[in-house]
């Protein structure tokens, strides 16, 4: 279901030149040795070479016996959506697959404008085990070129070595941002989606560490963590939904969703309230236009 909606979602993406030259696919890293429980990032990202395509998918490959994957980052992603979440689909590989609005075919170097830079897919963090080497590897990714036909281009895959020593030095990484997420959610029910049962939609996006999961409440039910879309379980409406957002680096953002109850009664106290200002006024003007005692 995914690839097909990938597929469909690249045939209805704008159309740019068409490419000249294959994409490249790039793995990251500093150091390339490291200590057993010290954390590292590897940025997988692509240059492309002249190239204009709007979407990718593959994986990234390591020896599970000596690193251990820790979280994928997609703040700093040229990817606007992805289809398949960076994460791992097996042991020792990380899958992900993307769509990129409007195409893309290298960042603007301000310093050479005549050689576009390389953008970044993911940044994956791992964390040393076992003492050894060990490659890192591209696998299996292929882009769509930004042609409207969906044409697909594989791309070769790629190794770096990265050494675990026998040292022990227990280190975390963690990202510099101090900025919430955003977020934002609506209520939908339509024929075509889920029955028509009411369903929540919503995105958040944080452009530092990247999002690391969204949870969802329902009135004073338990926090549980939700994708998009959700399908509510008080198809009622009566409970307050409430959702927060939390990125990377621990920051949160809270949102709240009011129930079709507290919607409905909102509209009723305004109204009330018109009502009675209508009535107060009609009498004010009978007041006014009574005729005095001492008239005629």
């Amino acid at each position: 279901m995914k690839k097909f909606l990938f597929t469909f979602l690249l045939l209805f993406i704008p159309v740019c030149a068409h490419a000249q030259a294959v994409p490249q696919v790039l793995l990251q890293h500093v150091p390339t040795s490291v200590s057993q429980q010290e954390q590292f990032y590897v940025d997988v990202a692509v240059d492309a070479h002249g190239d204009d395509f709007n979407g990718i998918q593959g994986a990234v490959t390591f020896s599970s016996d000596s690193l251990q994957f820790v979280r994928a980052e997609t703040g700093s992603s040229v990817i606007s959506t992805f289809i398949d979440t960076p994460s791992l689909a097996s042991v020792g590989t990380v899958h992900f697959s993307g769509i990129i609005i409007g195409g893309f075919d290298g960042l603007i170097n301000p310093f050479d404008q005549s050689h576009k830079l390389p953008g970044q897919i993911v940044r994956l963090v791992f964390v040393g085990k076992k003492p050894g080497n060990v490659a890192i590897a591209s696998s299996n990714v292929s882009v769509t070129e930004n042609d409207g036909k969906g044409t697909i281009e594989s791309l070769a895959d790629t190794s770096s070595p990265v050494t675990v020593t026998n040292t022990i030095a227990p280190s975390v990484y963690n990202p510099t941002d101090t900025i919430p997420p955003t977020l934002t959610a609506s209520i939908v029910s339509d024929k075509n989606l889920y029955d028509g049962q009411y369903v929540v939609i919503f995105n958040a996006v944080d452009k530092q560490s990247g999002i690391d999961h969204v949870e969802l409440k329902e009135g004073d039910g338990a926090w549980s963590t939700v994708e998009s879309p959700y399908v509510l379980h008080d198809q009622s409406r009566r409970a307050i939904l409430s959702l927060r957002a939390y990125d990377v680096a621990g920051n949160v953002t809270t949102i709240t969703l009011p129930s079709a109850t507290n919607t409905n009664s909102s509209a009723v106290v305004i109204v009330l309230v018109l009502i009675a200002v209508i009535i107060i006024y009609v009498i004010y003007k009978k007041i006014l236009h009574r005729p005095s005692k001492n008239s005629s």
